[in-house]
């Protein structure tokens, strides 16, 4: 039951972040009648310096939530100077053009923000940094855990092996 709502969870997490992409994509759409498929490396930008922001305060012992606002207070700048960047050099040239070479000058603008991010991330799978402490707390029979996505071990339990007592344990969580 914990995997299940810990991924009904993880599902509504990815689905906001799916909706502000959409959202972001209309608004500016309708705005400047411009497809910028720059949008979602833009995103992928800001999602970088976050990461990299928690992982440099991670140690620091600041409390989670304290990390989590000072990362989106460095990613939220970023991505609005990127966002400015890219209409001053690339777009606003291109206004009176026609409509191909503004979509031509999307696909090269995120095509160079994603090799930028290459160059500057790593193309490797990077660990998230854990901000958030896992504690199990075990009592009787029963088990209480805080923490993302917490596993306890099943109880031990005691029968009667051979005329003495010991105690087993019931099954292992891997």
């Amino acid at each position: 039951m914990d995997v299940f709502i810990q991924q009904v969870i993880n599902g509504l997490t990815l689905g906001a972040v799916y909706a502000m992409v959409a959202l972001g994509y209309t608004m500016v759409y309708g705005i400047i009648q411009l497809i910028n498929f720059a949008h979602g490396e833009v995103v992928m930008v800001g999602a970088m310096v976050a990461f990299s922001v928690i992982g440099a305060l991670a140690p620091s012992g600041l409390p989670p939530l304290a990390i989590v606002l000072v990362a989106a207070g460095c990613a939220i700048p970023v991505c609005m100077l990127i966002g400015y960047a890219m209409e001053r050099a690339a777009y606003r040239p291109l206004r009176g053009a026609p409509r191909l070479a503004p979509l031509i000058t999307a696909i090269g603008v995120s095509i160079i923000l994603q090799h930028l991010a290459m160059l500057i991330w790593s193309r490797n799978p990077l660990a998230f940094p854990q901000i958030i402490k896992v504690e199990s707390y075990h009592w009787r029979l029963s088990c209480i855990a805080r923490g993302s996505a917490p596993r306890c071990a099943r109880p031990r339990t005691t029968r009667r092996l051979r005329g003495s007592w010991a105690s087993t344990q019931t099954a292992s969580l891997p």
